[in-house]
């Protein structure tokens, strides 16, 4: 999942370093670039990006399964929340391997009602697979491609998961 911007309430959330089950903060600075080209440094602010809305999709799913209706829909939500941190993971090491930094991380906006959160999450996941489609096509280093069109069809299975769950309701 992917969220763009932040928000007052983003501010509001945040979150230190090491206080989540992500290890998210930490700093993987590398004094080397690793062979990453120079075509493929100019995608960093968008793999920054990527890092940060798989945190708070993290975050996200973790409320939106709590406020689940019953266990399938929670451990669907689960499982959908375990491939946003394997996808954090994959972009932190690309970071890692470009020399970059792990950004600060915000909480996020946390959904308030399930029907209304699904109907985000569907959104945000469709947003997420374009973004990531879209930066496996402009990189060139096989590695930011692989994970990046690994990541892509995780963010539409999810979508439709999240759309069967919301068909089920009603």
């Amino acid at each position: 999942m992917y969220y763009g911007n932040s928000n007052e309430q983003d501010q509001n959330n945040q979150r230190e370093a090491g206080e989540n089950q992500m290890s998210i903060g930490k700093d993987v600075r590398s004094d080397k670039k690793q062979g990453i080209s120079g075509r493929d440094i100019l995608l960093e602010g968008d793999i920054v990006k990527a890092i940060i809305g798989e945190a708070q999709a993290y975050y996200y799913y973790d409320s939106l399964a709590e406020m689940a209706p019953n266990e399938e829909d929670k451990k669907v939500i689960k499982g959908i929340q375990e491939d946003e941190s394997k996808h954090y993971h994959w972009f932190n090491m690309i970071l890692h391997r470009m020399g970059g930094e792990v950004p600060q991380i915000t909480m996020g906006e946390l959904p308030k009602d399930f029907e209304e959160g699904v109907e985000k999450a569907i959104h945000d996941e469709l947003e997420a697979n374009e973004f990531y489609l879209d930066i496996a096509y402009r990189a060139t280093d096989p590695y930011i491609e692989m994970h990046f069109m690994y990541a892509a069809p995780d963010e539409q299975r999810h979508a439709t998961l999240l759309q069967n769950i919301l068909l089920n309701m009603r």
